[in-house]
This record gives structure tokens, C-alpha cells and sequence, in this order.
């Protein structure tokens, strides 16, 4: 006899996922053997588009979008 069909559109919500950055941290080798004082190096953090916070880029475009 055949079938018939209906769609419908469903809306799932925006999934947050934690990014973590290892940086590493460097030191002199030779340094660590005699026991000399030596300065630790470590990378960098990302620059983030509000200081001291933990909201991405992404996150906060979001938070504009829905408030606008």
C-alpha cells in the first residue's frame, strides 16, 4: 500500500568541551647535575580575548550572538 513520512527538526544545544594547554617547562641539564641554580623556562600562555578568564573566543561570540 506504500508508507508516508513526516520529518521534524529537533534542536540540541550547544555542547561546551574543556581545551587543556600543557606548556612545557625547560631547564639545563648540565645545570641540574652540578647542582647549580638555573633559571626554568617555560612557554608562553595563549592570549586569551579577556584576561584571567576561562572564556574562549568561541564561547563569548556565542554569548554576544544569543544575547543580541
Amino acid at each position: 500500500m506504500g508508507e508516508s513520512s513526516s520529518e521534524a527538526l529537533e534542536f540540541m544545544p550547544a555542547h561546551i568541551k574543556v581545551i587543556k594547554t600543557v606548556r612545557p617547562k625547560y631547564t639545563s641539564r648540565l645545570c641540574e647535575q652540578e647542582g647549580i641554580d638555573c633559571v626554568v623556562k617555560s612557554a608562553l600562555v595563549p592570549a586569551s580575548p579577556i584576561p584571567k578568564s576561562f572564556a574562549a573566543a568561541s564561547l563569548l561570540s556565542q554569548i554576544i550572538t544569543c544575547k543580541c
